[in-house]
């Protein structure tokens, strides 16, 4: 799906999830929104973009719970 979007575009992850398409957005540079509405799954999205830090921008994380 990366190769779909144009460098640089902002990305929206509705039902991001446990960030299946978040995560490999963000380490390849995309700025990205992610929403998910489930307690649980949306820590899981937290925590796996906290294991990926060292590869993320932060001023290209967004989510929303």
């Amino acid at each position: 799906m990366r190769h779909l979007v144009p460098a640089g575009s902002t990305v929206i992850d509705v039902g991001a999830a446990y960030g299946s398409y978040t995560l490999p957005f963000l380490v390849t540079g995309h700025p990205v929104h992610s929403f998910e509405l489930e307690s649980k799954s949306f820590h899981e999205l937290m925590e796996h973009i906290r294991l990926n830090a060292s590869i993320i921008r932060p001023e290209h994380v967004n989510c929303y719970n």
